[in-house]
């Protein structure tokens, strides 16, 4: 995702729910977690959210 690696985790313990992981730096990162009704639509809107950010961070 941009210049920062990231990851995207779905949390399979519950449905309609995302994570979205950015590292910014050696020792820092942003984490961006949304719930919905379904999971397919948590991650659209956490990588959207993440697609926003990333750019931001040095």
């Amino acid at each position: 995702m941009g210049k920062h690696d990231g990851r995207q985790a779905e949390k399979t313990n519950r449905d309609g729910r995302c994570q979205v992981d950015l590292a910014i730096g050696d020792t820092s990162s942003a984490s961006v977690g949304v719930e919905a009704n379904a999971t397919p639509k948590a991650c659209d809107v956490a990588r959207k959210v993440a697609e926003t950010i990333e750019p931001k961070p040095p």
